[in-house]
């Protein structure tokens, strides 16, 4: 049997920690973002608010947002369309907020330009997608350059915590009400649905003692866009 080479068992290593890089989504993306107003219909408006949520720093007001997930605070209540506000309480619905991770994962993320969060991936990787193209996607596959370009698949709950928050506070709202997407056994968020509200200030905050979950049989917050 012919022995192995030095060269390549000194570069196994690095090309396994890449790899593994790859499969876990070395590069994080900036999410997708929907943003649609109850109400009048105002595409410009809605424009306007889903730029806010991408520019974390025009919303200094997002601190002060609550997100509640999977529980409705006290003067909401499910019905057949969504969410309803009981009587005698003054919740005020703004909008509904769909956030996704970016549609460029894997090796795909070398076939276009997708906005990375840190500018480091967009200096290494953007050469790289006009050599993916003219290698007819080659490149992303053979090169151990282009695997830490390959996109990340979901996002951390931490961030899209924030990125809720963010959405709160861009539509002018002070309470989220949202939903995770996750997978079995995966760590990884892959998607939210949220209305976003302007709550009663009886609601003090929205602690503990002032929310109640969804009765039994209750079908949670219709968000889809």
């Amino acid at each position: 049997m012919k022995p192995t080479s030095p060269v390549f068992c000194r570069a196994l290593p690095l090309v396994a920690v890449l790899a593994a890089c790859a499969s876990q989504g070395c590069a994080p993306l900036t999410p997708n973002y929907a943003y649609q107003g109850f109400g009048a219909a105002d595409p410009h408006r809605d424009r306007q608010i889903a730029e806010k949520i991408e520019n974390t720093a025009t919303v200094p007001s997002s601190k002060e947002v609550v997100v509640m997930l999977d529980t409705l605070p006290a003067g909401l209540k499910t019905s057949h369309s969504g969410i309803a506000v009981d009587d005698g309480w003054h919740h005020e619905v703004l909008g509904k907020i769909q956030i996704s991770p970016n549609r460029h994962v894997g090796f795909s993320t070398l076939l276009g330009f997708p906005e990375y969060e840190h500018g480091a991936h967009k200096a290494l990787c953007y050469p790289q997608t006009v050599l993916t193209w003219g290698t007819l996607t080659l490149w992303a596959f053979v090169s151990p350059s282009a695997y830490p370009c390959y996109g990340a698949t979901g996002l951390e709950e931490t961030a899209i915590i924030d990125r809720l928050r963010t959405a709160g506070g861009a539509a002018g709202g002070n309470l989220v009400v949202a939903s995770l997407l996750r997978l079995p056994g995966d760590s990884k968020v892959y998607g939210a649905n949220g209305i976003i509200l302007r709550a009663d200030p009886r609601l003090g905050g929205a602690g503990p003692t002032q929310v109640h979950p969804p009765a039994p049989g209750d079908a949670p917050p219709s968000t889809e866009l």
